[in-house]
């Protein structure tokens, strides 16, 4: 009704002048919205639009973690907050440690109920070297905290002697020579997620890398949607989908024998 009113007020050349402003604000309101940036700025805390915590990560980085599949996955973690909280519901065991004693005392009340976490406290001169303290894989390694180019090389020499899925490295545009120096060790695929995220009024990089042997079991099928996304799905895919499928099914309906 409203759009019907506008387009018979309002001339059509005067439309074509507003239209990328509407849109621009569009963008916006997903962002300050839907993405509850505004409220994480107005609150200074890493929160979605539900007021769950979230990491300080890039919303693209958070969105791809999300279209992992993570659930019986373990994580090490240097550096802790919301993330940590966020963790705890999405992994079955984190292992997080923070240097800062009123940090960890504020999040610790909040995780008191986290059977799957272990959240360690320790001074600066042991942080780096807590993971070597746990003789055992862990599935995700994520630094962002202090010390990352320290915290990187014991991470790196854990996942050689004992093997792992996934490294994050938070604010790597930040340093770039020690994402170069973790691409070239772990020869794993790299993705570089760009973008706004929670509190800062700037784009940033988180950087993970996926150790390309264990791809397969991480990924959600179907893709799901991101929060500002368009839900829809274009019918040339939904035949694609039924062709995909009628093929599976006449591909069991043949004898192994007569396979080729």
């Amino acid at each position: 009704m409203l759009k019907k009113a506008y387009r018979a007020i309002v001339p059509e050349r005067i439309r074509a002048r507003i239209a990328p402003f509407l849109q621009e604000g569009r963008n916006i309101d997903a962002l300050l919205r839907r993405y509850a940036q505004f409220a994480s700025i107005w609150r200074r805390s890493c929160i979605d639009a539900s007021g769950e915590a979230i990491p300080w990560y890039t919303y693209p980085a958070i969105e791809f973690l999300l279209n992992l599949h993570t659930v019986r996955l373990s994580l090490f973690e240097y550096g802790s907050g919301n993330s940590t909280i966020w963790w705890t519901r999405r992994v079955a065991d984190v292992v997080s440690v923070e240097h800062d004693a009123q940090w960890h005392a504020r999040v610790e009340s909040r995780t008191r109920g986290a059977a799957n976490l272990e959240y360690i406290l320790s001074d600066t001169e042991a942080y780096e070297a807590q993971i070597t303290r746990h003789a055992k894989a862990f599935d995700i390694i994520a630094i962002d905290g202090i010390c990352r180019p320290g915290c990187a090389e014991n991470a790196l020499a854990h996942i050689a002697r004992f093997g792992g899925t996934i490294m994050i490295l938070d604010n790597s545009d930040w340093y770039p020579a020690l994402t170069a120096f973790i691409t070239r060790q772990l020869r794993w695929s790299r993705v570089d997620m760009s973008g706004f995220g929670p509190i800062n009024d700037y784009t940033w990089t988180t950087s993970i890398w996926i150790n390309q042997d264990n791809v397969a079991r991480l990924y959600r099928e179907p893709l799901g949607y991101s929060i500002g996304a368009v839900r829809q799905q274009y019918d040339e895919d939904r035949e694609f989908a039924e062709r995909i499928e009628r093929r599976h099914l006449e591909a069991r309906a043949v004898p192994i024998d007569e396979r080729t």
